[in-house]
C-alpha cells in the first residue's frame, strides 16, 4: 500500500489548525468604548483580528459626579465614570458641560422717593442675591382733582420703566385743602381766584370771642391763631353810627371787634398764557391815597399796599405773585396831557387805573357813568375801620363803597379818580387824596405753576 498521499494530507491539516484562533490565541484589536446617549451606560468592545466573529464586550452602568456647579451666568462641569470588571478594559470617564442656569428673578419691588419724584424698580435673582436688576426713573405728575380752600384734592405720580420686566407704577396722593390759600386756586368757571388771607367777616360768637380775648401774642403777620384759624381785631371807627356788619349787628364806635381771616377772592381781569391779572372782588380795607398830592409813585397808599397789605395778606405764601411794571403814563388817565402822571413803578400790589376801569376786555363798562360792572362791596373789616358804606340806597347797592384808582385827575394836583357806590368814575367831593373813608381795591399779577 502506498502511504505517501496520506502523509501529504496530514501535513495540510496541521497547517490549517495552526492558522485558526485557538482558545488562547486571539489577536485582539483596539478596544472601543461607546456611551449611551444619556451617559447612563458605557459599553467596551474588542474584536479579534483573526476572526471578527470573536468579540469580547462588557456594558456597565455609570456613576455621576458634579465637578463644578453651574451658576446663573457660568457653565459647570459634570463627570460620568464607567468601571469595568474585565481587566481587558480600562475604566472610562466622560466630562460634560452643565449649561449655565440663567437668572431666576423674584418679584420686582418698587420704591418711591420721599418726594415721589423718582421710583426705583428692583428684582433679585433667587439663585444668587448678588445678581440684581435695577432701574430708577423720574415720575410724571398730574393733578386729578385740584385742592381748594374748602376740600381736599388728589394727584397722581406715574413711573414708566424701559425694562420690560418692570411694570408701570402709579402713586396717588391727597392734596390737602388749602385753608390759608397759600397758593392760588382758580374757580371751575375760570372767573375768580382764591389767594391770600385777610380779615373780612366779624366774629359774633360770644364763646369764640371769649377764647380769642385770652390770646395775647399775635403771629408774625399780626394776626392771632386759634384752632388753626387766623383772626384779627380792631377798635371800631365806623364812618357812620348807623353802620352794621353783614349779619345786621350794629357797629359801635370804640368797641373792639374780632374778624375771621378768610381767603381773598379775586376777579380775573385777564389771562395771558397762565399769567393772570386780578382785582379783589371786595373792598378789603380803607386807606387814604396820600397827604397832599396825587402822584402815585410817591403816594402813601402805594407804600401801604406793598408793605402792610402785602406782608399780611400773603405772609403764608406769595410765591405766585410777580412784580409788575405798572404803567402810570398819562395814557392811563383821563388826559394824554396829564401833567400829574408819574413814572412807571415796579410793584407786587397796585390799584387799577382810570383806563383799566373802562376796559371792556376786563369786563368793565366803557363809560364813566354808573355801572354795576364797577360796583364793589365793603367787608365787615373795612366798614369797622372807617370805610364809607352805602346804607340808604336800594338793597342792591347797600354796603357798596367808594374806592381809589391809581390815576391822578388831570385838573387838580390833590384829586384822584375814584369809583362810587353806583360804579361811577368820579372826581367830585371825596376824591381828594387825603380822604380817609375811601376803600382800597388791590390788584395783583400772578402765574400758575
Amino acid at each position: 500500500m502506498n502511504k505517501k498521499p496520506f502523509l501529504m494530507i496530514s501535513a495540510l491539516m496541521a497547517i490549517t489548525l495552526l492558522s485558526g484562533c485557538g482558545q488562547h490565541n486571539h489577536d485582539w484589536g483596539e478596544t472601543t468604548y461607546t456611551w449611551a446617549n444619556d451617559y447612563s451606560t458605557c459599553t467596551a468592545e474588542r474584536v479579534c483580528k483573526g476572526d471578527n466573529n470573536h468579540k469580547e464586550t462588557e456594558t456597565v452602568s455609570t456613576t455621576y459626579q458634579e465637578i463644578t456647579a453651574p451658576t446663573c451666568v457660568n457653565d459647570g462641569k459634570g463627570r460620568y465614570s464607567a468601571g469595568f470588571t474585565s481587566e481587558a478594559f480600562v475604566d472610562q470617564t466622560k466630562d460634560v458641560v452643565l449649561n449655565h442656569l440663567g437668572h431666576s428673578y423674584g418679584a420686582p419691588t418698587y420704591t418711591w422717593s420721599n418726594d415721589n419724584k423718582t421710583c426705583t424698580a428692583k428684582r433679585i435673582c433667587t439663585r444668587d442675591a448678588s445678581h440684581i436688576e435695577e432701574e430708577t426713573v423720574n415720575s410724571t405728575y398730574q393733578v386729578v382733582t385740584p385742592a381748594t380752600v374748602e376740600a381736599d384734592g388728589s394727584a397722581t405720580y406715574t413711573a414708566t420703566f424701559t425694562n420690560d420686566a418692570f411694570v408701570l407704577q402709579t402713586k396717588n396722593i391727597t392734596l390737602p385743602k388749602d385753608v390759608y390759600a397759600t397758593k392760588p386756586h382758580l374757580s371751575a368757571d375760570g372767573k375768580t381766584v382764591q389767594y391770600g388771607l385777610y380779615p373780612q367777616k366779624n366774629v359774633n360768637d360770644s364763646s369764640l370771642v371769649s377764647e380769642l380775648n385770652k390770646i395775647t401774642e399775635p403771629k408774625t403777620n399780626g394776626w392771632y391763631l386759634y384752632n388753626d384759624e387766623y383772626y384779627a381785631k380792631t377798635v371800631a371807627k365806623p364812618n357812620n353810627d348807623s353802620y352794621e356788619f353783614d349779619d345786621g349787628t350794629p357797629i359801635e364806635k370804640d368797641e373792639t371787634y374780632w374778624f375771621k381771616c378768610e381767603p381773598i377772592v379775586w376777579n380775573v381781569l385777564s389771562n395771558n398764557e397762565g399769567e393772570y391779572y386780578l382785582v379783589s372782588s371786595t373792598l378789603l380795607d380803607v386807606h387814604q391815597y396820600d397827604d397832599d398830592k396825587n402822584s402815585y409813585d410817591e403816594s402813601s397808599i402805594r407804600s401801604w399796599l406793598n408793605d402792610d397789605f402785602f406782608n399780611s395778606a400773603f405772609a403764608l405764601g406769595n410765591d405766585n405773585i410777580f412784580e409788575t411794571t405798572v404803567d402810570n403814563s398819562a395814557a392811563t388817565t383821563d388826559s394824554e396831557d396829564n401833567t400829574y402822571a408819574c413814572d412807571d413803578t415796579l410793584d407786587y400790589v397796585f390799584m387799577p387805573s382810570y383806563k383799566d376801569y373802562q376796559n371792556t376786555d376786563y369786563g368793565f363798562a366803557p363809560t364813566t357813568i354808573d355801572s354795576d360792572s364797577r360796583c364793589c362791596r365793603t367787608t365787615d373789616w373795612a366798614r369797622a375801620r372807617g370805610a364809607f358804606s352805602e346804607n340808604e340806597a336800594t338793597p342792591n347797592y347797600n354796603g357798596n363803597g367808594y374806592y381809589w384808582t391809581r390815576s391822578p385827575y388831570s385838573g387838580q394836583s390833590d384829586v384822584t379818580w375814584c369809583v362810587g357806590h353806583y360804579g361811577t368814575l368820579y372826581t367830585h367831593e371825596g376824591s381828594e387824596v387825603d380822604c380817609k373813608e375811601n376803600s382800597v381795591r388791590p390788584a395783583i399779577n400772578i402765574f400758575f405753576e
